[in-house]
């Protein structure tokens, strides 16, 4: 799936599901992980369809809830977003974990919805929440947000040095590594762009 083969990935977690016990939880994660594929693909509907089929099946599958969420950004729905947003929210107060670190992946969400609709520096904002719930393992999740949103500023700079946090821990990360190119690429560094995209 990282090198975009995403056919045959597709291939191989059907496969795998199919020696599983069949069951509606499995069903639910079935549907939630062919979803992903949909939305790598940008196939944007069909993806908001199979997210929905699988909340359906277990309605506070949180994988799936922010699956859609981000199906429905992509999509320009940004209405059912905040709707989207508010339960996800509500949700996690619901089973005490509001101060776990569940919210990381809340304050991200937030940080991508503020960002699509140009409000930079909020979704920064919002980034620096996320690495207040962030551990060494998954900090560099957040560190590719906020390269995103300086790329998008045009702060090559910033960018360049949250793609080094980003690539701390995995310094082969296939998502670090693009997203480093894609700052290289904007600068207009065309030896750089070539070195680190062959990486």
């Amino acid at each position: 799936m990282v090198l975009g083969r995403l056919r045959e990935s597709e291939q191989q977690f059907r496969a795998s599901s199919a020696l599983l016990p069949q069951t509606a939880s499995l069903e639910a994660a079935m549907l939630t992980r062919l979803a992903h594929f949909d939305l790598h693909r940008g196939k944007y509907e069909e993806a908001i369809s199979l997210y929905r089929q699988a909340l359906a099946i277990e309605p506070y599958y949180g994988s799936a809830a922010y699956g859609l969420t981000n199906a429905l950004m992509k999509g320009g729905q940004f209405e059912e977003v905040r709707q989207m947003m508010s339960g996800i929210f509500a949700e996690t107060k619901r089973r005490g974990l509001t101060e776990s670190s569940a919210m990381l992946d809340y304050h991200v969400l937030r940080a991508r919805f503020l960002a699509e609709q140009d409000s930079l520096e909020d979704a920064l904002v919002q980034c620096k929440k996320a690495l207040e719930y962030s551990v060494q393992l998954n900090r560099a999740y957040v560190f590719r947000e906020i390269a995103r949103i300086n790329l998008k500023q045009g702060s090559y700079e910033s960018a360049l040095f949250a793609c080094d946090e980003a690539l701390a821990m995995n310094p082969n990360s296939p998502f670090g590594l693009l997203l480093l190119t894609r700052v290289y690429h904007a600068q207009g560094e065309k030896k750089m762009t070539q070195e680190i995209g062959t990486r």
